[in-house]
């Protein structure tokens, strides 16, 4: 069952949302028309054919006009042309007495030939005004065509049955990577929030056994579109940079494998046994420090261990109140990720990337971490009011884990194996370290004094 303890009604729910979006799309009444039985609906509705035929009287009233100025002209080149060759003083009639034959057909053609070109412009002009009219249509008529699928899969998603639920699932999914491929990522939006409204909604169809698998379409819909591969990073249908509100949604046993999660709200989030293995909530920017990189050459000359730097900015996702008990999340990126009362609790971070992260608030006990990246990470921190906050590590796998120059304070780390870590450049005087398994593999701080 994919829903915990339903939460307090709320004035405007989820599910309200959901269903308003439905009948709004499918209950379109037009006040007023049972009074003119003639109306023609059809036509009313579709303002595109009000703007084909004016769109046709504009043109037909552009040639004629185009037609007869250009006949006007041509017929005043070839005067022109005539009283040049008679070499004669200009008078409106008297000089024609003078031409030869000759001159009228060289005049003539000269004009002919003028007119040929100016006639080909002017096919040429109608030909374009005529293919861009027929692109406004085809235009028009996908786009309408298009309103009329959100309607249909909106419909669907409010269904009673959750097979009619699942194919409302694919069709607003199809609807809205069409949407992208066409450029308008604002409709696109719009599906992308009915889906995850869906997901955000906690009374929804709760007596249905197979809602579940209505959730895990919507689930993978939404996966398969951020992930950070090459085939979908090249193609215009991933939902890179779209807005993805989850806060508050029942998303135990989810799998995002390989998604890019950056913008994404997860507040309040139950992610419990979650697979987030692979996933990125974080992007990075890179800094160019000078100074550091002359620091580190002359200790390198002077064959001295460089001080840790680390010249990359991160900027990360905000975890607040996020449930992620055992979670899968090898390989995860999370640098510079504020992580805020997140229970992580025997979560595999195997291999994880959490530089520079703020753990400070956050429940790692029993969590695997081997070959983690922590440099720099934040894992301790005083709040307002002189409050303490450290980070649980008792019975952490800290094996081989990156270490440097974290924030450490008063962590605990109980019974952490920390065999082969890092922990050169951190202040270990106030943490924890009792009963911590390590070899001499581990790498302690200088001038710190191993736990026995």
């Amino acid at each position: 069952m994919w829903f915990a303890a339903p939460r307090a009604s709320k004035p405007w729910s989820d599910q309200a949302h959901v269903n308003y979006i439905a009948a709004a799309s499918t209950d379109v009444t037009l006040q007023g028309l049972d009074e003119r039985p003639g109306d023609d609906l059809n036509y009313l509705y579709q303002p595109e054919l009000h703007f084909g035929h004016d769109m046709t009287m504009r043109l037909r009233t552009l040639v004629i006009w185009g037609t007869t100025l250009w006949a006007l002209a041509v017929i005043g080149f070839f005067y022109y042309l005539l009283w040049l060759q008679t070499r004669q003083p200009y008078t409106p009639i008297g000089f024609l007495d003078d031409t030869s034959g000759e001159q009228l057909f060289n005049a003539a053609r000269t004009s002919a030939t003028l007119l040929g070109v100016s006639g080909l412009g002017g096919a040429a002009l109608i030909a374009y005004r005529r293919q861009r009219s027929t692109e406004e249509t085809l235009d028009n008529e996908r786009t309408s065509a298009l309103h009329e699928r959100y309607t249909t899969a909106a419909e669907q998603l409010g269904h009673e049955r959750a097979a009619i639920r699942l194919a409302g699932v694919y069709g607003l999914a199809s609807l809205s990577d069409d949407w992208q491929a066409v450029g308008r990522p604002g409709e696109a939006q719009t599906g992308v929030d009915l889906l995850c409204a869906y997901l955000r909604a906690d009374d929804v169809h709760l007596s249905d056994d197979r809602d579940s698998d209505v959730r895990l379409a919507i689930i993978e819909s939404i996966r398969s579109r951020l992930v950070t591969s090459p085939p979908r990073q090249k193609s215009n249908l991933g939902w890179h940079g779209h807005r993805f509100d989850l806060s508050r949604s029942d998303l135990h046993e989810a799998r995002f494998v390989g998604a890019d999660l950056v913008g994404m709200d997860l507040t309040g989030t139950n992610l419990r046994r979650a697979d987030l293995s692979r996933c990125t909530l974080s992007v990075d920017v890179r800094i160019r420090d000078s100074f550091a990189e002359q620091l580190e050459e002359s200790m390198r000359s002077k064959k001295a261990p460089p001080p840790p730097r680390d010249d990359t900015e991160y900027i990360g996702a905000v975890l607040a109140d996020v449930d992620l008990y055992q979670a899968r999340m090898r390989g995860a990126k999370l640098p510079g990720c504020i992580l805020d009362e997140v229970d992580m609790r025997g979560a595999d971070l195997g291999a994880a990337d959490l530089t520079q992260a703020e753990l400070a608030t956050t429940n790692l006990a029993g969590a695997k971490l081997v070959g983690a990246r922590l440099a720099g990470a934040k894992l301790h921190d005083v709040r307002i009011g002189g409050v303490h906050h450290f980070v649980n590590l008792s019975g952490a796998d800290l094996a081989d884990a990156d270490l440097k120059d974290a924030i450490v304070g008063e962590a605990n780390f109980t019974g952490a194996n920390l065999r082969g870590a890092d922990l050169r450049f951190t202040d270990l005087s106030s943490a924890v370290l009792t009963d911590t398994t390590h070899d001499e593999t581990t790498q302690w701080p200088s001038d710190f004094d191993p736990p026995k």
